[in-house]
């Protein structure tokens, strides 16, 4: 597995964990104790977390690191985040 594809796993199997327990980014940030902006960037494939991060976010969701690094290994996805293309009468 590439680095690229390791992280579009955790991308997914985060949000996807957000999108499981029905939080907000904000609710995630403050369970996990990271802020809103990195929650996005995470889920946005703009960050790369550290093993810190990691920890906090297996905590904040009552996983063990190997319980969360599982579901990132097996692609273990519920939901998954679709960008969406809004009609506006300007275009």
């Amino acid at each position: 597995m590439t680095e690229q594809e390791l992280l579009d796993r955790f991308s997914k199997v985060f949000y996807s964990l957000r999108w499981e327990h029905r939080l907000t980014q904000a609710q995630v940030a403050k369970k996990t104790g990271l802020s809103p902006e990195t929650v996005s960037k995470i889920e946005n494939k703009e960050s790369n977390p550290s093993l810190k991060m990691c920890y906090k976010i297996a905590k904040g969701y009552n996983l063990t690191l190997i319980e969360l690094f599982t579901k990132i290994e097996k692609n273990e996805v519920l939901a998954t985040k679709v960008k969406r293309k809004y009609n506006s009468p300007y275009n």
